[in-house]
């Protein structure tokens, strides 16, 4: 799995600090206005993320706080958008696991879809109810619906579950790099 997390900017939806600017300890660098870059939807190189630190965002028209349902997204290789890490006390917590495939958000395909048109979607005011379709591997390939309320994630658990997901995608790349030596 190519992943790399990013963090989003509350100055823009959709844009992110690559995880591979991280600091020597692997740490995210703090977000700093002008120093964040939009996602290259085209780039296989960058990888999307949902982490969700919930934060006031700046909207064109006016200032709005939105947020998300705690988890965090990357990309497979056939493009689609999967549930990388739920964050612990998460609203989706307990409903998504890591590995479901998302396929709708409030009636909006999003299968193959932008990280970007992703993030729209899944933000909104606190309190909101998004629908989530996804695609699940019980050992069968299943559809599930969840209606999850949006709720700001601890910034904490967010942070801690994102480093925790890059560090385990540094060991399982490490590995494969390591058995095919």
């Amino acid at each position: 799995m190519e992943w790399l997390a990013g963090i989003c900017t509350p100055q823009r939806i959709g844009c992110c600090e690559p995880k591979a600017a991280a600091d020597k300890e692997g740490q995210p660098p703090e977000s700093k206005p002008g120093h964040s870059r939009a996602l290259d939807e085209g780039n296989p190189a960058q990888r999307v993320t949902q982490p969700e630190r919930s934060r006031t965002l700046q909207s064109k028209s006016s200032k709005e706080e939105k947020v998300g349902i705690g988890i965090i997204v990357a990309m497979n290789s056939e493009r689609c958008l999967y549930v990388h890490t739920v964050c612990p006390g998460a609203t989706s917590e307990g409903r998504l696991i890591a590995g479901d495939i998302l396929l709708k958000i409030d009636g909006n395909n999003v299968y193959k879809a932008p990280a970007t048109r992703v993030a729209d979607l899944l933000l909104g005011p606190p309190g909101s109810e998004v629908e989530i379709w996804v695609q699940r591997d019980i050992g069968d390939i299943v559809t599930r619906c969840f209606r999850i309320i949006r709720a700001k994630t601890d910034p904490q658990q967010a942070r801690s579950a994102m480093n925790k997901a890059y560090l385990n995608s540094m060991t399982s790349s490490n590995d494969k790099k390591a058995q095919s030596s």
